[in-house]
């Protein structure tokens, strides 16, 4: 289980996230830097069509 889990949705107000990201690790700085790698969720009821869009639009 990793020490710190950081959570992005991109918004500084509560609103419903369209997506998020995750980022895990044991090192606190790393994950406060800019990442390479940038897992992201969506709900499960889009299609794949849909994703495509959001992922071409982000």
């Amino acid at each position: 289980m990793p020490q710190y889990i950081q959570f992005s949705d991109h918004d500084v107000i509560p609103t419903d996230a369209h997506h998020f990201h995750l980022y895990w690790g044991d090192d606190r700085e790393a994950l406060l830097d800019e990442v390479e790698n940038w897992p992201t969720y969506y709900p499960s009821n889009m299609n794949e069509d849909e994703i495509a869009h959001e992922m071409t639009a982000h």
